[in-house]
């Protein structure tokens, strides 16, 4: 004898889903703020930690991926704030690496000449 489906039971589809007329809710707001997660990183150090964020984004907006010497002085940053924040530490590598592969065809320095200094200057030991 077969099985009667009552009509309250989902489809074979899946369960219905209900349309609703009420506005989506808010995305939570950030618990870390716009500079992200700083609780490692020691009072005394915060400024300069969100001035480099500061520093690292302002120059991505304005569409420089950054030369030798932001290269360096991003490599400088990576050594000795390393220990203090995560989150400096994940801007400054991202920083260098829009740098490393922008695209640079008739421009000086070339891509392979930028790569070639941030080996010359140790970038993958700071990295690593």
């Amino acid at each position: 004898m077969p099985l009667k489906r009552r009509a309250s039971q989902a489809s074979a589809v899946g369960p219905r889903h209900e349309v609703s007329d009420a506005p989506e809710p808010a995305p939570e707001p950030d618990e870390h703020g716009e500079y992200g997660d700083l609780s490692d990183c020691p009072v005394h150090y915060r400024k300069e930690v969100i001035a480099i964020i500061l520093a690292t984004r302002k120059l991505w907006r304005k569409g420089k991926p950054g030369a030798v010497s932001e290269l360096r002085d991003w490599i400088n940053q990576l050594q000795r704030l390393s220990g203090f924040s995560r989150q400096v530490c994940l801007q400054l590598c991202l920083a260098m690496c829009r740098c490393l592969a922008a695209d640079r065809k008739g421009s000086f320095p070339s891509t392979v000449d930028l790569q070639q200094a941030f080996v010359r200057m140790g970038g993958f030991k700071a990295v690593c």
